[in-house]
């Protein structure tokens, strides 16, 4: 069996798994600023509890991002740390997939949108199908803003649903009788479940893996204005 361990840190809370997708261990906390000091004890409160080592690991799972820079970039130091001391592959998974996946598991649709504050009048984007128990992107994360944004086109509002906080943050996003999934954030046990079904060819370096932070990449069109008069 596949043994990882798996990082999230790109939302206010931060979380740690361990497993091989027969058990699963997950630690979780929601404290803001702190996640510095969080993520060794986790992952080493984990080892103990499964009574496993660093050196038995086949790989370290990272939530990428996008997501909140400072989190992002502490999960991507403290997996490269735990992939160079173990001489272990990274496996780099988007933050927005995971939530989609956490998503999926909450409503009983086929599409999730999901958008994260940005910051700066911005979102970061992403659109995903349901495959399985897994979310499989239908086309890269991206950023758009929040003025003038819309939801993509071609999709069943009834079969979709919405995750992240930027729909709580900006209430006037349209909804389009979409479903929410207010409490759906990324969590490790998410990272690592995708982490088990990608294809190692695709595992990186420890010194390759690095935070997604999608700055310059173009989302969904605005939504046309009215012409003025």
């Amino acid at each position: 069996m596949t043994l990882l361990l798996a990082i999230e840190a790109s939302t206010q809370r931060c979380s740690v798994a361990l497993g091989d997708g027969v058990f699963l261990l997950e630690r979780c906390l929601d404290r803001p600023r702190e996640h510095h000091a969080l993520v060794l004890p986790m992952v080493q409160e984990l080892l103990s509890e499964a009574g496993r080592a660093v050196g038995e690991l086949d790989a370290i799972a990272l939530g990428c991002g996008p997501g909140s820079f400072t989190g992002v970039r502490i999960a991507t130091a403290f997996a490269q740390g735990l992939a160079f001391a173990s001489d272990r592959p990274v496996v780099a998974v988007s933050s927005l997939r995971a939530l989609a996946r956490e998503a999926f598991r909450q409503e009983p649709v086929e599409r999730a949108v999901v958008a994260v504050d940005a910051h700066m009048g911005e979102l970061f984007l992403g659109l995903y199908e349901r495959v399985g128990q897994d979310a499989h992107p239908l086309q890269p994360d991206a950023l758009a803003r929040v003025e003038g944004f819309a939801l993509p086109p071609g999709r069943d509002s009834t079969d979709t649903v919405l995750a992240g906080d930027a729909w709580a943050l900006y209430p006037g996003l349209p909804r389009e009788a979409a479903r929410l999934a207010p409490g759906a954030v990324p969590l490790a046990g998410q990272v690592l479940a995708i982490a088990l079904g990608s294809d190692p060819a695709t595992w990186l370096e420890p010194a390759e893996a690095e935070p997604a932070y999608v700055r310059g990449v173009s989302a969904w069109k605005r939504r046309e204005r009215p012409a003025t008069p």
